[in-house]
């Protein structure tokens, strides 16, 4: 697996960006040596918090076996996110994590496929007010086993939000 950079482009005459990238088996964990590299690269660069794009395709695939509902509620959240983003004055949570939100929130009600989607969207809104304070993780596509990589994250879990 090698690491290489990706070249984004934008119109208008804007800067070109080289950020972080790899090939990644979206069927398998990801080999420990994957995430080394990753994390290297990235620290060096000053942009731990850009290669997320290498592993869309392992989002979706931890998303897909989620109910639908589950799935419309990720989107009415995210419509949401998108319109309240501007308005408002404090930070919110990257996108991203608003997904693992919405899935966390499911799972400790838990995890019916038949649930109140108005009941859900408080639960979700009342986790975005307190995401600083909360530590969720899940070990599917990774794990704590490789030295280097459980250091990282334990350093990102510790972080100051």
């Amino acid at each position: 697996m090698d690491v290489w950079g990706v070249m984004i482009a934008v119109v208008n005459h804007c800067p070109i960006h080289r950020i972080p990238a790899c090939d990644v088996n979206v069927y398998n964990k990801p080999d420990p040596q994957v995430y080394r590299r990753l994390i290297s690269e990235c620290t060096s660069l000053g942009k731990e918090s850009e290669f997320s794009t290498s592993f869309t395709e392992l989002q979706s695939n931890f998303l897909k076996d989620r109910p639908p509902k589950l799935k419309n509620l990720i989107f009415l959240v995210k419509h949401r996110y998108r319109l309240c983003k501007e308005k408002l004055g404090e930070p919110l949570p990257p996108q991203y994590a608003l997904e693992l939100l919405k899935v966390y929130a499911w799972e400790r009600g838990n995890g019916v496929t038949e649930f109140n989607t108005a009941q859900g969207f408080g639960t979700v809104l009342e986790l975005i007010t307190k995401y600083r304070q909360l530590q969720i993780n899940w070990t599917v596509y990774y794990d704590f086993q490789d030295q280097e990589i459980s250091t990282y994250l334990l350093s990102q879990l510790t972080r100051t939000r």
